[in-house]
This record gives structure tokens, C-alpha cells and sequence, in this order.
């Protein structure tokens, strides 16, 4: 069956039009929106804690004051400051990092308990106690850094030995 009129033509002037001018449009808008995106997130700032420098790991009679209580428990004072250094993954020193001191394995009541970094390295005087009747415990050193994107934590540990 033929219909009147009808030609089976397409235009030769070569516009755009229809289906394709959208495509186009679609590619371009696409382009521009993951480019404003990968310029955003280039920008975002991606440390995270890649180690803990400390001054020293072991407290023994060599380097702290350790006096027998009347229970039987051991207070320690260290003679020289802790210095704590947290370094990121490119070598950099992080500053606003929380570090937290907790006595584990004997140790119990460790001072301070806990610090902000708010230069390249931050010194404090640790203090604590032994559990009556040991020789021997823990203090461990926990750093918590949130860059406003990533937390990460990563944890050492000191020696503490009568």
C-alpha cells in the first residue's frame, strides 16, 4: 500500500538536529560535571597516621623514679619528658592529633591521658602506677587523627619494668 505524499528523503543540509543534538549535549555536560568533580576531590586532603615517633619505649630504673608504694605497687615518674612525634604517609609531621596513654597489662592510671599535637612533635612527663606485687606492664600509646574525611588510628606501645 503506498501513501500519498509521502517521500522517503533525508535532508542533506547536514544540521544536527533531533536525537544527536542531545547526544552532544548529554557528552559535553557529562565532561564538564566529572571534570568540576575530579578538580574537588584532588583537592581533598588524604593523610593519614603511617607511624608514632617516641623518644623513648622502655621505662626501667635507667630512665624513671620508681618508688614501692605501702600496697605493694610501684609508682613511676619518668626523669626526661616522652617526646611524641605522629608522622603522616609522606613523611609529615601531623598536627590535631589525639594521642591517648592507657596502662594495660599492670599498668593502671597513666598521666596524662591523653594529648593534642599542636606542632610537629609535644612533649609530656609520664606518671603512673604498677599493679601491687609486678614487676612489669604496658602503657599504651593510641593516636586517633580525623582530617575531616579519614580517621585513622594506629597504636604503639611502652614498656614499663621495674
Amino acid at each position: 500500500m503506498k501513501f500519498r505524499g509521502y517521500k522517503n528523503k533525508r535532508p542533506l543540509s547536514g544540521a544536527l538536529e533531533g536525537l544527536p543534538l542531545y547526544f552532544l549535549i548529554l557528552v559535553v555536560v557529562t565532561g564538564v560535571v566529572l571534570g568540576i568533580i575530579g578538580v574537588w576531590l584532588s583537592a581533598v586532603k588524604t593523610d593519614t597516621i603511617a607511624s608514632i615517633g617516641l623518644s623513648y619505649t622502655t621505662l626501667t630504673k635507667s630512665n624513671a623514679q620508681f618508688s614501692q608504694t605501702s600496697n605493694g605497687a610501684y609508682e613511676f615518674i619518668a626523669n626526661q619528658a616522652l617526646t611524641v612525634t605522629v608522622y603522616g604517609k609522606g613523611g609529615t609531621k601531623l598536627v590535631g592529633v589525639i594521642v591517648t596513654f592507657t596502662g594495660i597489662e599492670g599498668v593502671y592510671s597513666v598521666e596524662p591521658s591523653s594529648i593534642t599535637t599542636t606542632s610537629g612533635s609535644n612533649s609530656v612527663t609520664l606518671t603512673g602506677y604498677l599493679a601491687a606485687n609486678t614487676q612489669n606492664g604496658i602503657v599504651l600509646v593510641t593516636a586517633n587523627y580525623n582530617n575531616g574525611i579519614i580517621t585513622s588510628q594506629y597504636q604503639t606501645q611502652i614498656m614499663v619494668e621495674v
